[in-house]
């Protein structure tokens, strides 16, 4: 899910649709990386003191915020760069704080002597999905312009919610 905001669209969709400079649309994925950053910390803070470990629900949280963010962004993306900026900073945080949950859960369910195992085969899917994420989005944007993109994205990150949602009730991770 993370390659599919920080991929190249952002700033190809940006630089050409909007007319956007290079620099400026390119300055989007540093704000998404920043809101990373901050997110990927916050939510082990989080999961474990606000949540007791639940990390099911706390992703659930993460996973809610971007759902509003992704459809925020095609409307408010003519007004100006400042909220576009601040929108990609909240995605950010909203998908690389569960991208870190996902490793701390790995580790959570792992018998102590595999957890280098489990940490290697996680980051192989991880970027195994990474690099494949760009397949699917040109595709859409090809068949569907760049609002076919949005729509993708948000059904992407509601299929996500609602198993987050499913599994929150389901198992206490």
């Amino acid at each position: 899910m993370r390659a599919l905001f920080s991929n190249d669209w952002p700033q190809i969709y940006y630089s050409q649709v909007h007319g956007w400079s290079l620099i400026k649309a390119n300055s989007i994925i540093s704000w998404f990386e920043a809101g990373g950053l901050a997110g990927g910390l916050l939510a082990g803070y989080l999961s474990d003191f606000m949540f007791k470990s639940n990390r099911w629900m706390t992703g659930l949280i993460f996973a809610l915020m971007l759902c509003v963010c992704i459809v925020l962004i095609p409307l408010v993306q003519d007004t100006s760069y400042t909220i576009t900026a601040v929108l990609f900073t909240i995605m950010g945080f909203a998908l690389y704080g569960p991208h870190m949950l996902f490793a701390v859960g790995c580790l959570d369910v792992t018998h102590k002597d595999a957890a280098g195992s489990i940490t290697g085969f996680r980051g192989l899917f991880s970027y195994v999905g990474a690099a494949m994420a760009g397949v699917p989005v040109i595709l859409v944007k090809n068949s569907w312009e760049w609002s076919g993109v949005y729509i993708y994205a948000f059904i992407a990150i509601l299929l996500t919610t609602l198993s987050l949602a499913l599994l929150s009730r389901l198992h206490r991770l």
